[in-house]
């Protein structure tokens, strides 16, 4: 593994631990077929936002799994083309080919 894998690699774990650490989240207002689903961004995983409106109804968010998983399957296989793209040596220095 090159210098240049390497850095991929750890680019890698790091995007995971970000993503991991800050999932997109989303109010499920209503019942889970028919009610409103709303994107309400990124937050950190242990302090989940929540909402209670003027009538004093109290909403939970939830991680929302499917933009996660798109998340995690994009950041896998840029990762994966790029270590497929950086694989060969490196040139040395004064080469000019």
């Amino acid at each position: 593994m090159n210098h240049r894998q390497k850095l991929v690699l750890a680019s890698f774990i790091v995007a995971t631990l970000l993503i991991g650490s800050f999932p997109p989240w989303r109010w499920d207002i209503g019942s889970s077929v028919t009610g409103i689903h709303r994107a309400i961004g990124f937050h950190f995983l242990f302090s989940a936002p929540h909402w209670t409106n003027d009538q004093g109804y109290y909403y939970e968010a939830h991680i929302d799994t499917a933009k996660l998983m798109v998340e995690l399957v994009t950041l896998i296989l840029v990762s994966f083309a790029l270590l497929l793209m950086f694989r060969g040596p490196l040139p040395k220095r004064g080469d000019n080919e």
